[in-house]
Order: structure tokens, then sequence, then C-alpha cells
């Protein structure tokens, strides 16, 4: 395994800081490690749909 194969120990992830706000911070998290029979994925891009944006402010945050 190369240096650039290598999985990090941690990784950048966006996170409320404020439930019940749209507040969020990036912040320095542990790179979980897979456990049997699951795999870990190296994503490079990521996104959020503006429906889910729009009802962030509520207690209820929904995905799809």
């Amino acid at each position: 395994m190369s240096t650039e194969d290598a999985v990090p120990k941690t990784h950048k992830a966006c996170v409320y800081d404020q439930p019940g706000t749209c507040s969020i911070a990036i912040r320095d998290v542990p790179t979980p490690e897979p456990g049997p029979n699951e795999v870990l994925i190296k994503l490079t891009h990521s996104g959020i749909c503006h429906s889910d944006y729009s009802i962030s402010t509520r207690p209820l945050l929904t995905s799809h």
C-alpha cells in the first residue's frame, strides 16, 4: 500500500454544532474502522439537498 492509499486517522466532517439551527462547523473527527462485512469508502465530494437544508431549523431533519 502506498502512502497515497493509506487510511488517515482523522477526516474532516461537517457537523451541526447547535441542534435546531443551521449552525454548522467543519471538524476533524476519527476515521471509523470498518467492521466485519463492511467497507470504508473514500468520498471526494458530497452535497445536501435544498429540501433538507430548508427544514434544518426544525426539530426534524429528513433525508432521501
